[in-house]
């Protein structure tokens, strides 16, 4: 039968003897410092504690050896913060002392990237996109790989949102702040819609630009139109819709759409002119129809589309009402006259690129309610199925009363292989990328199997795959706000993972690093400690005695 220990006796083959078993004076270890905790919102993995073994450490029978045994560092509470440093681990024979370093905290992300901290077997992953990892005492996490010179993983980075957009549409003057990583941008601005009086309001112009050199961290102006609103009764008091642009007016720009006109020229009320534009390419608003022979009623113009004109609004008169016309090159199509119940409202157009042409409005036929909407342009609102005055999103002309025609917008892209009108501009290729995975940890033996310490944290997402922790413990990020970042496994010294964010970087705290471990073993052929204090987990196997503390604790030999 196999023998088996009691203290210092050993029972063979069902016979008790008595051995007196030396004392060690040299054992083996394994050092694992704590994981570092992971960043908040689209943060970075955390890193991976310090890893440290070797044999034949010298031991002196009388003396303690004390071990120290580091916590995992906490993950990120709010957008902006990093995780904290996990505790370092060590083991003291009295005159010599071996330190693991905890691996470092994962960075988080407020619009400027926050770089992980240093550490261990890595450093903790930067937030929303960086390559992973600072510098680390026995390693570097690079871009969530292995440490440099093997020793455990490093932190992963978080998501890189390599291609996003931002989109505005609050009428008035707001900033951006340029994201980490963006060095130029492509933008398209629609004005807003002129409001409706007896003659029909104009449609807001679309100006694109692509490729606007940007600075990451700095802000920049963004100004969105105000639809126009419509007169009051007979009154000549309707307003013209304003301007939508990037910087300034002479960068990228969608002009207003002119206001319609009651009796402005005798028994006509003149259509309100369409916007115009600045930029690479886009088109002018529609006009709007006119009121002739002293009628109302006329509709309103299309917003103007990627590469051609918006629709124009249709006519009302004695002599009976007119259709609205389709936009071109994308643009929203004109409303249809009524000149009892007031013209239709031209269609808007959308910000996605270039689509299908609106088309135009049909005539309301004097019988109630309005005349025919024009049909939206390029995803744009508008219904030729719909009877209302009112100008559809975006840059629709036309309104009912004090209510507004169709409102301005700006949306800012940027991404690799992105330019309006067509290219890669859909709300599709805005799933950023992956999150970066924890760098992968190393293996020891040295309680009698393989068991893997030290695996880095992956990296939080918005809305892509998020990063998996490093094998050795490491937890896995989060994707958007749906499931919560994983902790690092105690008593392997993964980092915790990166907490992922929604697209307003509203977003979760990172995963808590995993506690550290030590592990001392020597040849059975010696006695077993005299003295311990903590609790290690002791065991005897494959001709070693084997002690494993997840604490603090001593042996005296």
């Amino acid at each position: 039968m196999a023998d088996i220990l009691f203290t210092n006796v050993r029972i063979s083959g069902g016979f008790a003897t008595s051995t007196t078993f030396p004392q060690t004076t040299s054992v083996d270890y394994v050092v694992v410092a704590g994981g570092g905790g992971g960043g908040a919102g689209i943060g970075g993995g955390g890193g991976a504690g310090g890893y440290l073994t070797a044999t034949s450490f010298s031991v002196t029978p009388g003396t303690p050896v004390t071990v120290a045994v580091g916590g995992g560092g906490s993950g990120g509470t709010s957008i902006s913060t990093t995780g904290t440093t996990g505790g370092n681990s060590s083991i003291s024979n009295g005159v010599t002392t071996i330190t693991s370093n905890g691996g470092g905290g994962g960075g988080g992300y407020n619009l400027i990237n926050t770089s992980g901290l240093s550490g261990g077997s890595g450093g903790g992953g930067a937030g929303f996109g960086a390559a992973g990892g600072g510098t680390a005492t026995l390693g570097q996490g690079t871009s969530g790989s292995s440490g440099v010179t093997d020793v455990g993983g490093g932190g992963g980075g978080a998501t890189p949102i390599t291609a996003g957009s931002d989109i505005f549409t609050t009428a008035g003057t707001t900033s951006w702040t340029c994201p980490t990583g963006v060095t130029s941008v492509c933008v398209v601005c629609i004005g807003a819609g002129g409001g409706t009086a007896y003659g029909g309001g104009g449609g807001g112009g679309l100006g694109y630009k692509n490729n606007i050199s940007v600075t990451a961290g700095q802000s920049y102006t963004v100004v969105v139109g105000a639809g126009g609103s419509g007169s009051t009764g007979s009154s000549d008091n309707a307003t013209s819709g304003t301007d939508s642009y990037f910087i300034s007016t002479a960068t990228v720009r969608g002009g207003g759409g002119g206001r319609g006109r009651t009796f402005d020229s005798g028994g006509t009320s003149s259509g309100g002119a369409g916007g115009t534009y600045t930029g690479d390419g886009g088109g002018n608003g529609g006009a709007g129809g006119a009121g002739l022979g002293y009628y109302g009623g006329a509709a309103s113009g299309g917003a103007g589309g990627y590469s051609g004109t918006g629709g124009v609004g249709g006519t009302a008169s004695s002599g009976g009402d007119g259709n609205g016309s389709a936009g071109t090159g994308g643009a929203g199509g004109g409303g249809g006259g009524d000149g009892y119940y007031g013209g239709g409202g031209g269609g808007g157009v959308g910000v996605y690129g270039i689509g299908s042409n609106g088309a135009g409005g049909g005539v309301g036929g004097r019988t109630g309610p309005p005349g025919f909407q024009g049909g939206g342009g390029s995803g744009g609102g508008g219904s030729t199925s719909t009877r209302t005055m009112q100008g559809g999103a975006y840059g629709g002309g036309g309104s009912v009363n004090a209510l507004t025609a169709g409102g301005g917008v700006v949306r800012i892209l940027w991404g690799t292989g992105r330019s309006f009108p067509s290219t890669n501009v859909d709300a599709g290729s805005e799933t950023g990328n992956s999150g970066k995975n924890g760098g992968a940890g190393i293996a020891s033996s040295i309680t009698g199997a393989s068991v893997t310490y030290a695996g880095g944290g992956g990296g939080g997402t918005v809305s892509a795959a998020a990063g998996t922790g490093g094998t050795g413990g490491g937890g896995a990020g989060s994707q958007g706000t749906s499931n919560s970042p994983v902790a690092g496994t105690l008593g392997t010294g993964g980092g915790g993972g990166g907490a992922g964010a929604n697209s307003s970087f509203v977003g979760q705290s990172g995963g808590n690093g995993g506690a550290g471990v030590v592990i001392i073993r020597y040849p059975d052929s010696y006695a077993v400690a005299v003295a311990v204090t903590g609790t290690p987990a002791y065991s005897l196997l494959s001709g070693y005695r084997i002690y494993r503390f997840n604490s603090s604790g001593s042996l005296t030999f």
